[in-house]
């Protein structure tokens, strides 16, 4: 039995509501209401009863408290009021889908690619041994060390895409955004690039050879290697080998998440045989202004951020009915709108798959006491290594490659205890 986010009910359900997911009915009627009428800009903290606890019986003891949880599990004011009462009222969106909503999306998807990708083809010719190294690798070599080193790349040099599609607010908002949501938006590409890596990969590509700088020397270089790349081994289960993550349960529930996304794909998408430039681009939009976990404080105009969020939502739901029927149309609004959640949840457990593999490949952490002898060193530490875990058994289902990994600790602790700074440099792995 799920609960819900705000009151902690046993009656939560897995729907879309406003915006988040596990929410029970009287809470969400709760929501519906305050917004509605404006009432929660009245809304005052209760003091009678001291700090607010809002649970199944207390949830109406203090409005503002239980409104501001609301805010909190992800609820929007925006996809009530735009749209009277409820995202599910579909006579408040029947208009069609503009052929001039789609060239701009089309042109704002292409602006924000061609962005992204000359910023990363800059990139690599300034640093050729790691194109070499992306490149020429096989699937089946990288490691999670790999994957992480393209995270981090794309977070310092995407940021100018999110500018790019961040029209009508400030440098600083978006940023926030981006900053938020980033390893949000990092996994839905994930996901599409494993369901099309090859008409994406070609992009580039195509790119590369029309690019202003093609017939620069490391360019030529540059353009070689991506030619080398085998595109064919890019796939989910070539990454993704079990084991790879903190417990069995968490590689079964990543690989189900990433299945909805691509299952949510095919579903919305309006051409078999080519990128859906509409759908990504406003699937991105979505992710890029969610606003879960942010400060309303940090915004100059937080509902202004939400109302362009919503503004977005409802071009999704105005696209996917101009090739889908009505109610397939709101079903795959529905799922891409639980995407917000799907896709940081992927992030949580792609967190786990670091720290597991690190035992896998006899690394050690960069705050191991290995290498920092003055600390001593707590084995128990090792066990319990996860990410946002809520319980010490993370490791249940894998003791076979921590039992491995001391033993090999015990044997060769005493002399790396005794090795100069150099030599300790020399031993630790090149962790991010």
């Amino acid at each position: 039995m799920d609960s819900c986010k705000v009151c902690g009910s046993l009656t939560a359900s897995k729907h879309n509501h406003y915006g988040s997911d596990l929410i029970c009915h009287s809470c969400r009627g709760f929501f519906m209401r305050s917004v509605k009428n404006s009432m929660y800009e009245k809304f005052k903290h209760n003091t009678l009863h001291g700090e607010c606890v809002i649970d199944s019986k207390t949830r109406q003891s203090c409005k503002k408290c239980r409104y501001e949880k609301c805010l909190q599990a992800g609820m929007r004011n925006a996809f009530v009021q735009k749209q009277a009462g409820s995202i599910t009222k579909e006579k408040c969106l029947t208009t069609f889908f503009l052929k001039d909503e789609e060239m701009f999306l089309n042109k704002l998807y292409d602006d924000s690619t061609s962005v992204t990708i000359e910023i990363f083809l800059d990139h690599y010719i300034q640093n050729l041994q790691l194109a070499h190294e992306h490149f020429t690798k096989s699937a089946d070599e990288w490691n999670c060390e790999d994957l992480a080193t393209c995270n981090e790349i794309d977070r310092h040099l995407t940021k100018k895409m999110a500018l790019c599609v961040g029209q009508g607010l400030c440098v600083k908002e978006i940023s926030i955004l981006y900053d938020c949501n980033f390893d949000r938006m990092q996994q839905f590409y994930q996901a599409l690039w494993f369901d099309d890596h090859s008409s994406l990969f070609s992009e580039y590509l195509e790119f590369a050879e029309k690019w202003e700088r093609r017939k620069e020397d490391k360019a030529v270089v540059l353009i070689n290697l991506m030619k080398q790349f085998n595109i064919v081994d890019s796939s989910y289960d070539t990454l993704f080998v079990s084991p790879w993550a903190s417990h069995y349960d968490d590689e079964d529930e990543h690989r189900n998440l990433c299945q909805n996304i691509f299952d949510w794909i095919h579903a919305s998408k309006k051409y078999s045989n080519k990128i859906d430039k509409c759908l990504i681009i406003l699937m991105s939009l979505i992710l890029l202004h969610n606003t879960d976990g942010i400060n309303p404080n940090q915004f100059i105009d937080i509902e202004k951020v939400q109302n362009t969020q919503q503004k977005y939502v409802i071009l999704l739901h105005k696209y996917l009915k101009s090739h889908l029927s009505t109610k397939e149309a709101f079903n795959q609004l529905h799922n891409g709108l639980m995407m917000v959640h799907a896709t940081n949840r992927i992030n949580e457990l792609f967190q786990k798959r670091l720290q597991l593999e690190t035992l896998q490949n006899k690394t050690l952490p960069s705050n191991s006491p290995l290498l920092n002898p003055c600390e001593s060193f707590d084995q128990s530490e090792i066990m319990t290594v996860s990410s946002d875990s809520d319980s010490c058994d993370s490791l249940i289902g894998h003791e076979d490659l921590v039992e491995d990994f001391l033993k090999e600790v015990h044997c060769f602790l005493p002399s790396l205890l005794t090795l100069g700074k150099a030599n300790r440099d020399a031993i630790s792995i090149d962790m991010l």
